[in-house]
């Protein structure tokens, strides 16, 4: 079974802001967001019609926040 905390830990491990955690909130986006290696396992959250996602879409999401958590950083000190 996927563990779908994994890009949420990743985030939290590699942020440069002290205390960083996600939210699980989606916003009008109603599936989930695999991290690449949930695709080989093929369970239905990354089936085609219910996940628009492509594999590599947690990885790029992830860097692009934490280059926006990188600016935010810089700009606090």
């Amino acid at each position: 079974m996927p563990d779908f905390r994994e890009i949420g830990l990743e985030f939290k491990k590699r942020s440069p802001v002290a205390h960083s955690f996600m939210v699980e909130l989606n916003h009008g986006y109603f599936g989930y967001l695999p991290a690449p290696r949930h695709f080989e396992l093929g369970g239905y959250e990354t089936w085609p019609g219910t996940n628009y996602l492509e594999p590599q879409a947690s990885v790029k999401m992830l860097d692009a926040l934490l280059e926006m958590a990188g600016d935010l950083a810089a700009k606090s000190k």
